[in-house]
């Protein structure tokens, strides 16, 4: 159900449709990413609308995801707890491996490789399923203390996250589990947890000039000062990456946010774009587990190159979002077509069993 709030705090079950077209959004630009990748894998693409958009692409995708990740305490009984941790599992590692391991079948190497080398393009789900398990944990753990230790404890993640950022993992069990991203990603899921529970407050915010101002100030000098610097490549200290690799991203997401929020009634409308973006939101763990399957290898055109100069920027978004959108058609397609069988919906997709299984979870 979609809903216009303008103030107050967001019931359970209530949705924004403007933050399932935020979330379509950063699907979309996922996919863009891959595709200017594909322009020339044997480099990663340091050209400054890669940059800009890589700036707050991954923050994007976490955020909403931890927005849409929020659950009241009072919520977290046993059976709700197992019901949503066997949907993740599902959804997030077993859908993952699946997936990895048909990929690595279609490009001719092991398919197991992921028990060394890690899940590679699929390792979000799989950082994102470790991210979720923590916040189920602090939810029971509050429940048990009876306290709501909820704000304090991601307050102290977001932190953490925030300046561990440039810890690597270089082998094993750190590789495999993503942990890396894990760490760096973090702080955006926390906060996107926080801005669901709290959000009058934050619709406050976001709804006021001067924080509009700063954030996209903000946001624009950093892609001035950036300019060139691609984000695929860690900094070597902490300052520049805490200046790059959170402030910067920060002022780009809630620039983004912003917009979208001053631009609800748009996102939230019947426009062709609109619905798309919806729709495409609430399907991107289909989008993204298949993606990849159909991002066309462009370098071999060796003529894409010439789209990496910096003064090309029109024609390399006209050339690649086309085929970007192309490819979320695409899988947009195939996910309906499995999402006709319900074991492959309850398997792969982590949907919810019949009403009839879901009232015995729930009682």
């Amino acid at each position: 159900m979609s809903v216009n709030v303008s103030s107050g705090e967001l019931r359970v079950g209530e949705r924004l449709g403007y933050i399932d077209a935020l979330r379509g959004l950063s699907m979309v630009l996922v996919v863009l990413a891959h595709v200017f990748l594909f322009m020339n894998p044997r480099h990663w693409d340091g050209s400054p609308v890669a940059s800009v958009l890589m700036s707050f692409r991954m923050p994007l995708f976490f955020f909403v995801s931890g927005f849409f990740a929020f659950k009241a305490v009072d919520r977290w009984t046993r059976a709700v707890v197992s019901d949503i941790m066997v949907r993740k599992l599902r959804a997030q590692v077993l859908c993952a491996t699946i997936f990895y391991m048909l990929y690595q079948v279609v490009k001719g190497v092991s398919p197991l490789d992921f028990l060394t080398l890690g899940y590679g393009y699929f390792w979000f789900t799989i950082a994102l399923f470790q991210m979720f398990t923590l916040y189920v944990g602090l939810n029971l753990l509050s429940r048990l203390l009876k306290v709501d230790i909820i704000d304090a404890a991601l307050a102290v993640g977001i932190l953490l996250s925030a300046f561990f950022g440039l810890t690597v993992f270089k082998d094993g069990i750190g590789v495999i589990l993503s942990w890396h991203q894990l760490i760096v990603y973090f702080q955006f899921f926390a906060v996107g947890i926080l801005a669901r529970k709290h959000w009058a407050r934050v619709e406050r915010w976001i709804s006021s000039d001067l924080f509009r101002t700063v954030v996209i100030v903000a946001f624009i000098a950093g892609c001035f000062y950036f300019y060139g610097t691609h984000y695929y490549h860690r900094p070597e200290t902490l300052g520049v990456y805490l200046t790059q690799g959170v402030l910067h991203r920060y002022a780009g997401l809630f620039t983004v946010l912003v917009f979208f929020h001053s631009r609800r009634d748009t996102f939230e409308g019947n426009g062709a774009v609109a619905r798309f973006l919806r729709f495409t939101g609430r399907r991107t763990l289909d989008i993204y587990m298949m993606h990849m399957f159909f991002v066309p290898y462009l370098a071999a055109t060796g003529w894409v190159t010439f789209l990496q100069q910096p003064t090309m920027v029109v024609f390399k978004l006209g050339f690649a979002l086309p085929i970007a959108l192309a490819v979320v058609g695409l899988c947009l397609l195939c996910s309906s077509v499995t999402r006709t069988s319900r074991f492959l919906s309850v398997w792969l997709w982590g949907v919810r069993r019949q009403r009839r299984e879901a009232a015995t979870i729930e009682r």
